[in-house]
This record gives structure tokens, sequence and C-alpha cells, in this order.
């Protein structure tokens, strides 16, 4: 079979995955619907649905000719589990999430879940195959079947990589143009944090709920001001975390969808990247003013995603002279597009996470939630909910109708809470690497001789 490259998307999460050979680069998630709803069976549906996704056979090949990637005929589907409760079905996915895949025998593993009165999916895919992007489609036409449903005709990943790989010269072209804009862009601000050399990048995740009130509160500010969820919650962001570094200039992480085409919007395969969202925030100006500017950012590391991070960085290394990171905050906004009237998606951590803390705004049955994901090396449960007070404060002072407050105000957090911002997120204990990723790699490689990697 015929083997290929892996695209710079994959670059990134293939040489961390190695440096910490964890279960941190893959996904795992679950789709339960009601029995009585379905209409198909459940083992002729899930083998129905694997051959849709050519992605899902990839393995990672790593010889003299450097690292590819080929399709197998591996057998995704690892058949049914049954469980008493859903409880005791959703034990065994976080378990089973946690555990590492290995990418050169298989990356994606496809259950079918049978609970009593309802029956799922729970799939398991390594993340060089798949974003959360390419899971929604898989959980979508897994529903369309077992209800009975048309799907869309499958999109091939093998027919993409061709044409990646023939039109590498065009590509090089708009890297080029996005390399200039993030060349100007460090020049205006070239600060960044510490690569935190820590162990093994273990995390832990706590999800809080916005009430019913709350989250329709939130929903009619962002529509009356034409402000998405997502700008909003990297401007309340982006205002603790200048807090947090005190720097009212800095970078916060976020993940790229990467999808500009319409046909790419229907293959299962990774697309995602995560690059740096300029965040500046003047004291004196109006939040109205600031959300805008930070929206216009957002636009910015959009249309110049063309420059995945790693490109970024060596820009930041080689003219800065330092091996910092330009940001260990992140920013997610994951939107449920599957009808939970009927269903219930679940998704599982993995229990390690590459930054120190990703925070996402997750919409799930009509509510809001803000997930804190946090490397427990760095972060304590008590700065967590400090983090967490201070991020709702902010949203309900603007959904309050304070949106022309100056920022100032924004930024007034109790005594205590200042206290444990300023003395315990600024503490430097964890040991800081001048290293880059690749660096780090290839120390791994010299740890690990007896494995097979190529660098």
């Amino acid at each position: 079979m015929r083997r290929y490259s892996i695209t710079k998307e994959q670059e990134q999460i293939y040489y961390m995955d190695m440096i910490n050979d964890s279960s941190m680069s893959s996904i795992s998630a679950s789709l339960l619907v009601d029995k009585h709803q379905c209409k198909a069976e459940l083992s002729e549906t899930l083998r129905l649905l694997v051959t849709r996704y050519d992605s899902f056979k990839l393995v990672i090949i790593e010889n003299e000719n450097g690292i590819q990637q080929q399709f197998t005929n591996t057998d995704l589907y690892k058949g049914n589990v049954t469980f008493s409760s859903v409880n005791g079905f959703k034990i065994w996915a976080e378990t089973n999430a946690k555990i590492i895949m290995d990418k050169n025998v298989s990356m994606a593993n496809i259950y079918g879940v049978i609970i009593e009165d309802k029956i799922g999916i729970f799939i398991k895919v390594h993340h060089l195959i798949s974003d959360a992007w390419s899971m929604g489609i898989v959980f979508q036409d897994f529903l369309n079947l077992i209800l009975g449903n048309d799907c869309d005709e499958p999109v091939s990943y093998e027919e993409y990589l061709i044409d990646y790989f023939e039109n590498s010269e065009k590509r090089v072209l708009h890297k080029n143009k996005a390399k200039e804009y993030w060349t100007t862009q460090l020049a205006l601000c070239n600060k960044g944090v510490p690569s935190n050399l820590i162990s093994n990048y273990s995390s832990k995740r706590v999800l809080y709920e916005l009430d019913e009130e709350k989250s329709s509160l939130i929903r009619e500010y962002c529509k009356k001001n034409k402000v998405s969820g997502y700008n909003l919650i990297m401007a309340a962001i982006g205002l603790y975390a200048s807090m947090i570094y005190m720097e009212n200039e800095l970078y916060i992480g976020t993940t790229i969808i990467n999808r500009p085409l319409g046909s790419t919007k229907k293959i299962v395969g990774v697309f995602v990247d995560t690059l740096p969202v300029y965040i500046k925030v003047e004291h004196d100006e109006h939040f109205s003013e600031y959300i805008s500017n930070v929206r216009r950012s957002i636009y910015n590391t959009i249309k110049n995603r063309n420059c995945v991070y790693q490109d970024i960085l060596n820009i930041y290394h080689q003219e800065y002279n330092t091996n910092s990171q330009l940001f260990d905050i992140m920013v997610n906004y994951q939107l449920n597009n599957i009808d939970d009237e009927i269903c219930s998606l679940d998704w599982y951590d993995c229990g390690k996470i590459e930054c120190g803390l990703m925070i996402s705004l997750r919409e799930l049955r009509g509510k809001l939630y803000i997930q804190y994901d946090y490397q427990v090396e760095k972060y304590s449960e008590e700065q967590i909910e400090v983090a967490n007070r201070q991020i709702i404060n902010v949203l309900l002072g603007l959904i309050n109708n304070n949106e022309n407050e100056r920022i100032s105000v924004f930024l007034d957090a109790p005594k205590e809470d200042k206290d444990i911002i300023l003395s315990e997120f600024n503490k430097t204990e964890v040991k800081h690497s001048q290293k880059t990723v690749i660096e780090l790699f290839e120390e791994q490689v010299k740890k690990t001789s007896d494995n097979v990697a190529v660098v």
C-alpha cells in the first residue's frame, strides 16, 4: 500500500507524542441513544460505519525514509461491550481513555455499547488521524445509520493527502505570506512564557456548570452584540491572563479548525492546529472596544493559519534568541451539533495536556459549561476555583449591561483572590527547559535508543 509523509498539522502531534509517550495524543468520546428509537442493528451499523473512514486505518511507519503513514486493513470494530448502568460504562470509558495507543499498530478503536435501554458507540482515536470536528462527523453518521436515515457520501482522506502533497508549491506561497504576518506581529509583541519541563504532563479536569438563566443571558448578549461565544470567552480569559502574568500584552493559544474548503469540512482526518492569539489590555479602554480588538486579533490568527505553530515558534526563537513558548494558556470552544434531545454525547479526559491550562466553553444539553484542564504540577484546585470565579464575574458583568465599563473594573478582584493569583500563579518552582520540542524529542531518542525512531 502507498505510503505518505505526515502533514505539518501531524508533525507537532507526532513529536509531542514521542516525547511524552502517553495518552495525551488520543481523543475518546461516546454517543448513547435510546434503544426504542433505533431502527438498525448495532453490530451491522458499526461494521458499515467503519468502512466510511479511510483515515482510521492509518498507521505510522518509522524507517530510513523518515516518518510516514500507511493505510492498512486493520479491523477497527472491536465488538460490543455490555454494562448494567451508564455509570459503569463511563468508568470503563474513562479508564480506556487513559490507555496509551500504539500508533505503529492501530490508531482507532471502535466499540458498540449496550446498556439496558440504551445502545451506542465508543470511539478512541489517535490525534494524528482525527480531531474533534472529525469525531462529530462520525457521531452524526452513526446517529443517521442507527435511526435509519441517509448519510452524506464519505470523502476520502487519502485523496486529500494526494492533493496536499501534489500542491505543495501553492501551499508554500500561502505559508510565506502568513510568515510575513507573524514576523511583523512578533516584532510588535515578543513576550513569551518559559518552556516548563515537567515530569509527565498529568492533568485534571474540572467542569463548572452555568445554570440555564446565565446560559440564556450569555447567548442573548452574544446575539445582541453580534459576538460569538468563542470571542466572549477569549476576551474574558484574556483579561484574567493579563492579571496572572501582570502583562498588558500577551498571547493565548487557541485551536484552529483549519478546514477552509467546503470539501474538507466533510473529511474525517486531522486538520486542527494550535495558534497564538494576540491580546492587548488597555485598562482605560471600554470593554466594547477591547472585545472588538480581540475579535480582530482572532480573525488575523485564522487568516494566517497557513503558518503552523512550530513555524511561528521557529521565527520567534531565531529572531529573539529564546526557547520560550508564546503561551501556556489555551482557549477552546466546543459546540455540540448533535441533537441531544434523543442522545447523549460525552468526551473523556485522557489525563494529560500539553499546555499548563486549557479552558473550554462547552455546550451540552442546552446549558453552557466552562471546563478547565490543568497540569497538576503547575496549578492547584484552589487556583482553578479562583480562575473560574473571576472569569464568571467578568461574564456576568458583561451580561448585566456593563460592556461600556472600563477594563479596569473587570480586573478588580477581591483581595483574597488577588493574593492567590499574584503569589501562587507566579511561582517558578517548575524547572524550565531551554530546548525546542524537536530537541527534546532527540534527547528522548538517545534515552530510548532501542526503540525504532527517525530524527
